[in-house]
Formats: structure tokens, sequence, C-alpha cells
């Protein structure tokens, strides 16, 4: 998908440079993803679009931002847990 430039600037500049997912600044790699994926009937207007960073953008797929960010969530509760697992 192509935006245009100023899209591009709205979106960098809305999103302050980081990724909308995990919050890490951004390299020269980064994507405009859709917040509500096209293929769920989203839509290509800016306040659908958000920065992210390219493993973000891979492993988010064709979930919403919603269902990504419970995701993740549950991705940290598992870390933790393996960590006070190890230290108990």
């Amino acid at each position: 998908m192509y935006f245009d430039k100023y899209s591009r600037h709205i979106v960098y500049k809305k999103s302050r440079g980081h990724c909308g997912y995990c919050g890490k600044p951004l390299s020269k790699a980064w994507a405009l993803d859709h917040v509500i994926p096209k293929t769920r009937n989203g839509t290509d207007e800016i306040n659908n679009l958000i920065l992210s960073c390219k493993p973000c953008n891979s492993a988010k797929g064709n979930k919403t931002d919603s269902e990504y960010r419970l995701y993740l969530s549950g991705k940290v509760q598992s870390s933790l847990q393996d960590i006070i697992d190890l230290v108990s």
C-alpha cells in the first residue's frame, strides 16, 4: 500500500517517531499500519493509521489494535511468570 508523503508525515508526527505498539523509537525501518486491518473493513484514513516497527507490524498481522495489545500483554505475563519461576 502506498501512502503519500503528507499522510506519512502526519502519522509520524502524531506518533512522535515511536512505534504505536511497543513504544520504541523507530529507526529507518518502519511501517504505517492499519489499526483496524483493511481485511476487516478498516480504511486508509489517517485516524486508522499508526506507526509500527517491523517486528510489531509482522507480529500483529490481521489482528486489530485491541487484539494485538491483548496478545502483547499475554506475552509479557508469560515472560514475568517464567522469571518468577526461575527465581523461586
